[in-house]
């Protein structure tokens, strides 16, 4: 058999080995961390740059792999310099770019509203985008100008694009104020991800067509419970929907008619003390896997949450998954009655309420019977547990919290029970309940050794 005469990289064509390295580039959207430059350093495409000419070579006249910008302003300036971003962007030539820009309030400068400046530039390459942006740079009043283009240009590229405004001093308001959201989305045919996060509103929102092409929205913003309803009608495609910063109620601009979201898998909506009822009255959502309401700050006197919760349980017959419900004024009688409602689908639950504490009847209701060798299904609530999270004040005798994690763990009804793996209980202060917890807390120890995580408070 004959073998190549020549096997090393050397022989591979340029435009494969640009394929390849294409493959290396970072994920910087996928981060949930904004992703500095001096961590860039270390990986494609400049850390391919110092490992031969011939890779020098392709990598710079490969333009796709120019198209991941992570760019930070910190205290020693831009990174990378400016004259460094704009041959950067010189080198990605027509590509879609990837930009993760991140600025510090301490820090920013004439020098941020600059790079802000040539990045706008290229706003019609934009593709994934992630900015995160102080107020303070209001005093760089002349970049609404530069940042007005983005209203009125076309954005062919742009699927992915998340604004974090960091507020300084109350009532400044950001020149990214001036940014219209509708006719960023009139005119970005392929943007499916859209993520406003700032206390104050955004800036438009007039459901314009665009809005229909929306799959994931996440809107941080002083809204109402009806800007949430308008949200969902105008994007009927959804998978995920998180709403957070509803601080008014219902208060009703038009006709509210049923809403029926037949993708939406995730609904997340954190509000200040609203009732939810109006709301949750109109919806079903028939795939919908996780759900979250939280009352932000808790309030004795909130609009009670079962009957509406367990009507949208019943219209919509989900299989869901996560359930997460803070201060949703709920006793205990009536949490068991919604677990009762999903219980062959659920693997999260967290609940946490300071006004009224989850009591040992929850407890009791999560025990699977020891005595019973395979208990019907209808006798184990939430079978597929596998994280259970009950915090602001739980009222329970001492032992009883570790006798229902180890029938989630040791049941001889495991072959159709899922694994604790997850324990979160803050136990409520005084009423002769707390006592230490000692039973509770030495055999959450000695499981912890078999691989369970265990927080007790």
């Amino acid at each position: 058999m004959t073998m190549p005469q020549n096997t090393s990289h050397s022989a591979i064509p340029s435009e494969i080995l640009g394929i390849i390295f294409s493959y290396c580039l970072p994920n910087l959207l996928g981060n949930p961390q904004a992703q500095s430059f001096r961590q860039a350093r270390g990986a494609a495409p400049l850390a391919l740059l110092r490992v031969c000419r011939r890779w020098n070579e392709v990598v710079v006249s490969t333009p796709v792999l120019w198209t991941c910008i992570a760019v930070e302003q910190t205290k020693q300036g831009c990174a990378p310099p400016l004259p460094v971003l704009q041959q950067w962007l010189k080198r990605s030539a027509a590509c879609g770019l990837s930009l993760d820009v991140l600025v510090h309030p301490e820090y920013s400068s004439e020098d941020a509203a600059q790079m802000l400046r040539i990045l706008l530039t290229a706003y019609h390459r934009w593709r994934e985008v992630r900015l995160c942006i102080p107020t303070s740079l209001q005093h760089h009043f002349a970049l609404q100008d530069d940042i007005l283009i983005v209203n009125t240009t076309p954005a062919p590229m742009l699927e992915s694009l998340s604004i974090t405004l960091e507020a300084g001093e109350f009532g400044v308001i950001s020149p990214l104020g001036v940014l219209d959201v509708d006719d960023i989305v009139e005119r970005a045919p392929r943007l499916t991800r859209l993520a406003w996060i700032y206390e104050y509103p955004m800036p438009t929102f007039r459901a314009a067509v665009g809005w229909s092409r929306l799959i994931h929205i996440t809107s941080v913003a002083a809204r109402s419970l009806w800007d949430c309803y308008a949200f969902l009608q105008a994007c009927p495609q959804l998978l995920s929907c998180h709403l957070m910063h509803v601080d008014l109620g219902w208060e009703q601009d038009g006709e509210a008619a049923p809403l029926r979201l037949s993708r939406l898998q995730s609904l997340r909506i954190i509000a200040k003390g609203v009732d939810f009822q109006p709301l949750l009255d109109l919806l079903t959502l028939p795939s919908l896997r996780m759900l979250e309401l939280s009352r932000l700050p808790p309030q004795l006197t909130a609009a009670p949450a079962f009957l509406p919760l367990s009507q949208l349980m019943l219209r919509s017959a989900f299989a869901l998954e996560h359930l997460v419900l803070h201060n949703m004024a709920l006793d205990a009688f009536e949490l068991v009655g919604l677990l009762k409602l999903l219980s062959e689908s659920l693997t999260e639950l967290d609940v946490f309420d300071v006004c009224k504490p989850i009591t040992e009847h929850v407890i009791n209701a999560l025990t699977i019977n020891p005595e019973a060798t395979v208990p019907p299904p209808e006798e184990i609530l939430c079978p597929q547990l596998e994280v259970i999270k009950l915090r602001g004040g739980v009222i329970a005798n001492d032992g009883k919290l570790i006798d229902m994690v180890r029938s989630r763990r040791h049941s001889d009804a495991n072959s159709r029970v899922g694994v604790l793996r997850d324990i979160h209980v803050e136990f409520a202060d005084g009423g002769g309940f707390l006592a230490d917890h000692c039973r509770d807390r030495t055999g959450l120890e000695e499981l912890r050794s078999e691989g369970l995580r265990a927080y007790i408070f």
